[in-house]
């Protein structure tokens, strides 16, 4: 310890009068960890009390069996949402307040990361302890574990925040390294330690994640663009949400599917009606419209799924949403179209552009893996800076794909995706090029991987199921599962469509709710969460839990159908679909809220005695 450090360390013991059983405040190690919760797509929120508490539970891990209260101090930054990125000098984070009020702060005991029992719900180690957040209620992705083996310690950690106003901040752990490397820098790339190791390389993160940030943070830049600040960056942000609501308003939206193609729609000059005036002269690439008549781009008339997601949490926002809730579906695959108009708006020549979108997608010319989840990750940012309110996520059965089915009209797929874009067949073909109908690339493969959203788990939500408690509150967020099953498209046909028992053709979620299988541990906590003292349980999924299949009226619904009915389970799940609905309608469960099926439905289950109508 410098001579300084020893001047100081003297004049705040003198100042605060500590105990010598209190030394551990000002004597303490450099710990390096990460935060685990709260996350981007798990972020915690925070009640302040009438009284001025405001207590906020995190999960950290770190590589010491014997964490001390004053290194938790010194380690953690907590600043408002729109100053994340700053250093955060000791006067703008915790340790001022802990040093005048020691019982601010609490460290859990260690537990073994493997062995905590993350998702085993009552039977996880700290089921009895006296912190609120418990392992058991979260089940985190076995891969994030793994890549984070040299941190095997993990800690619960409880921080009073009762100085702080209601709003949105963000909170992490400042590892040396990254101390060392920012230290009398006016800003900084905020990121944990094991964000460090991840662009370096010197980590056990999966290969491709590894490829994809080199990719998007160097080649970009030297590559597509020529200018500084246009590459991609992605970080990792723990948002804190404090507010003095008793009750919260739950804004929900489902099936985003944003895509990159989106991008390029969206800047398309390629006009329903084309006139000569209109046109650019031959071997450039300048268009002047000096017809403005006869001007009509597809960019001013497709529905771009991308805005339409910011457009409607503003919306929920200004209807009085606390939080917003997004029940997978969140990106339409993950191998999207890369090219200059994907991350800039700039002018490009519509032969460029058609040409782009007919691209082999499995090629690497114009197509990258994980791109999807860059954009999502974008646009949400985009929505915390807007908003400032918690944004809640889970996936759905497109997530966990590679490539999509065709957005175009197809002559092997007999589906048009495209009148989801708003357009009419001709504006699809105008929107897409001349090779509308030729592409097969997108219908390669629809096979579902893990794989296909290790990227999501690391940058947005390592949590596949969680529960969030507030107040009398309680939401249940349950993870897809990765599988799906649908009947082959030879066996649909074979079948009659007014066959009762045909459940049809959108997938059906195959794991949702099994007892056992693989990183999937929903049902084990859904037993616990089910047993909780909350005045409201919401349930919270991707797959449906009653939708009628499309000819069937809502007439028919209710008079006709009860939710056992086979033409009632369109998109539903296989496990457990009877007992859950069961605990719906005793009014164990309040309200199941989902997606999938791209409807908007409200169904109110009436009980046995009224013949258990939908």
């Amino acid at each position: 310890m410098s001579d300084t450090a020893v001047e100081q360390k003297i004049s705040v013991e003198k100042e605060v009068e500590l105990k010598p059983d209190e030394k551990d405040l000002l004597e303490h190690r450099a710990v390096d960890g990460a935060v685990i919760f709260p996350s981007l797509g798990s972020p915690a929120i925070v009640k302040k009390r009438k009284n001025g508490d405001a207590v906020l539970e995190l999960i950290v891990f770190c590589g010491v069996e014997d964490l001390q209260r004053g290194e938790a101090m010194f380690h953690l930054r907590m600043a408002s949402w729109d100053s994340r990125n700053s250093t955060g000098s000791y006067d703008e984070t915790l340790v001022e307040n802990y040093f005048l009020d020691k019982d601010l702060l609490t460290v859990s005991k260690p537990y073994k990361v493997k062995e905590a029992g993350f998702g085993e719900g009552e039977k996880s180690k700290d089921y009895k302890d006296d912190y609120k957040l418990k392992f058991g209620h979260l089940n985190i992705y076995p891969w994030i574990v793994k890549s984070l083996e040299d941190f095997p310690y993990t800690y619960k950690i409880s921080i009073n925040i009762k100085n702080y106003s209601t709003g949105l901040y963000n909170i992490w752990w400042v590892n040396k390294e990254d101390y060392i490397k920012t230290k009398e820098k006016p800003s900084w790339w905020n990121m944990a330690m094991h964000m460090y190791l991840l662009v370096t390389g010197k980590n056990k993160r999966p290969r491709e994640v590894k490829k994809e940030l080199k990719e998007y943070d160097k080649k970009i830049k030297d590559s597509l663009d020529k200018t500084k600040n246009q590459n991609i960056k992605a970080e990792i942000y723990h948002p804190v949400y404090i507010t003095k609501k008793t009750e919260l308003n739950i804004g929900h939206l489902t099936d985003v599917h944003l895509d990159s193609r989106m991008e390029l729609y969206g800047q398309s000059e390629a006009s329903v009606i084309e006139v000569e005036e209109n046109c650019p002269p031959k071997g450039t690439s300048k268009r002047e419209i000096t017809n403005p008549d006869f001007h009509i781009p597809i960019k001013n008339k497709i529905a771009n799924y991308n805005n339409l997601f910011i457009d409607i949490c503003d919306r929920l926002k200004a209807k009085g949403a606390d939080i917003i809730v997004i029940t997978g579906d969140l990106v339409d695959y993950n191998r999207g179209i890369h090219t200059s108009q994907t991350y800039k708006t700039e002018f490009i020549p519509i032969s460029e552009v058609w040409e782009a979108l007919g691209t082999d997608v499995t090629k690497e010319d114009k197509y990258r893996d994980d791109r999807n989840w860059f954009l999502f990750y974008e646009k949400l940012m985009e929505v915390y800076d807007r908003i400032k309110i918690p944004v809640y996520t889970l996936l759905g059965n497109h997530d966990y794909v590679n490539y999509g089915p065709s957005p175009w009209p197809s002559q092997i797929l007999g589906w048009n995706g495209v009148f989801d874009q708003n357009l009419t067949l001709y504006e699809s073909a105008i929107c897409y090029g001349e090779q509308y109908n030729k592409t097969k690339g997108f219908i390669k493969d629809l096979k579902d991987n893990e794989e296909y959203a290790h990227w999501y788990t690391i940058f947005i939500n390592p949590f596949a199921d969680y529960i969030i408690d507030y107040g009398s509150q309680s939401l249940y967020m349950v993870d897809w599962g990765e599988d799906g099953k649908v009947l082959p498209l030879a066996a649909r046909q074979m079948i009659d469509i007014n066959d009762d028992e045909n459940a049809g053709s959108l997938h059906q979620a195959k794991n949702l709710f099994k007892a056992t299988s693989g990183f999937i541990k929903n049902y084990t906590i859904y037993k616990t969460w089910i047993k909780k003292a909350k005045k409201t349980k919401i349930l919270f999924m991707h797959a449906t839990a009653i939708c009628p299949r499309d000819d069937i009226s809502e007439g028919l619904v209710h008079k006709n159908y009860n939710w056992q009915d086979k033409r009632l389970q369109y998109g539903t799940f296989v496990e457990k679909r009877d007992e859950i609905i069961k605990d719906a309608e005793q009014e164990k469960i309040n309200i199941i809220i989902s997606g999938h099926s791209h409807r908007n439905l409200v169904l109110k289950l009436t009980g046995e005695k009224q013949q258990q109508r939908v």
